[in-house]
């Protein structure tokens, strides 16, 4: 019932399974299955952590495949989703959590640059590039390192740099990095204690692997496997979770991370947040303290300065 429910909660903001053949269905249902499968294979308890139960995930990964294969001036098409979906499995963490896997790279699509849309599979640069504040984007020529991603998005492959609002790509293992120059995913900024750069450094991958919390002699350890690094023994430790509603972040000392379709609000240095559910389409959101919309929707608030709005599906019809 609960995975019934979200479905149409999804369908209501324009649901695009009348516009889908039966193979476009088919590999929808199949693409969803197998990223759920890789995100909980990719990051601990990756499906509750970011969706809740598995039939949530299922049901809003499903529905955005859809709502891309239906858009009309998409490039997918289910043999793109299939190919996409048979890599999957063997990808690399990397790849899956930056979206970097070359067969699940968007299609190309029919739409110029300039043109209004919500998938990068409609463009013909294969970039949408979405506008903070709003659900939708533009087609835009694929973003070039150092990039301003103050008001919009990087493309994929870039990360968009808190402290310079730039696009960058990550550094690869053994490269310098800095506040500027991030280090790519499992990796760790280890930087001497003086020094204006460091070196990234592979995370501890395992309980009991040797880390530094400072990041000063060596590479902390790797959160998204549910890890930690202990003060106290400089080795990785299982994290502690907690639900929505409860003290997370610095906890008396224990580093508490959240679960269950929530996100860690309000923790700053020693001073705990609190575990705040993600929300679904139609329900207020907020960029800055929360609450968060969970993937697809996204926080609509009208411009980039604005924080305060509503979750949004992105679909071809709202943003055509």
């Amino acid at each position: 019932m609960k995975a019934f429910v979200l479905v149409l909660v999804l369908c209501t903001a324009g649901c695009a399974s009348s516009d889908l053949t039966a193979g476009e269905k088919k590999a929808c249902v199949a693409y969803a299955q197998a990223a759920c499968a890789k995100l909980d294979a990719c990051v601990f308890d990756g499906v509750g952590r970011r969706y809740g139960d598995l039939a949530t995930c299922l049901a809003r990964v499903g529905a955005s495949c859809e709502e891309n294969a239906a858009a009309h001036a998409s490039g997918a098409s289910p043999g793109s989703i299939e190919g996409c979906t048979n890599a999957l499995p063997d990808a690399t963490c990397g790849d899956f959590e930056r979206d970097t896997l070359p067969l699940c790279a968007p299609a190309q699509g029919n739409l110029g640059t300039g043109a209004p849309c919500a998938f990068s599979s409609e463009c013909h640069s294969t970039f949408c590039q979405l506008v903070t504040g709003t659900a939708c984007g533009t087609c835009q020529p694929l973003t070039s390192p150092g990039a301003s991603c103050a008001t919009t998005a990087c493309s994929r492959g870039f990360v968009c740099v808190a402290s310079t609002m730039t696009c960058q790509p990550p550094s690869a293992a053994g490269t310098a990095c800095n506040d500027s120059e991030p280090c790519g995913y499992s990796l760790t900024c280890v930087t001497p204690p003086g020094a204006a750069t460091g070196t990234c450094e592979a995370a501890g991958a395992s309980v009991g692997a040797t880390c530094d919390a400072k990041h000063e002699t060596g590479p902390g350890c790797e959160a998204l496997r549910g890890l930690v690094c202990d003060r106290t023994t400089d080795r990785c430790i299982n994290l502690t979770f907690a639900g929505a509603g409860q003290p997370c972040g610095n906890v008396s000392g224990t580093v508490v991370a959240c679960d269950g379709a929530s996100v860690c609000s309000g923790a700053s240095g020693t001073t705990p947040g609190t575990c705040q559910a993600l929300v679904t389409e139609g329900r207020a959101c907020d960029t800055g303290p929360g609450p968060t919309c969970m993937a697809p929707a996204r926080c609509v608030t009208g411009s980039a300065t604005a924080t305060g709005g509503t979750c949004e599906l992105p679909t071809a019809r709202t943003c055509g």
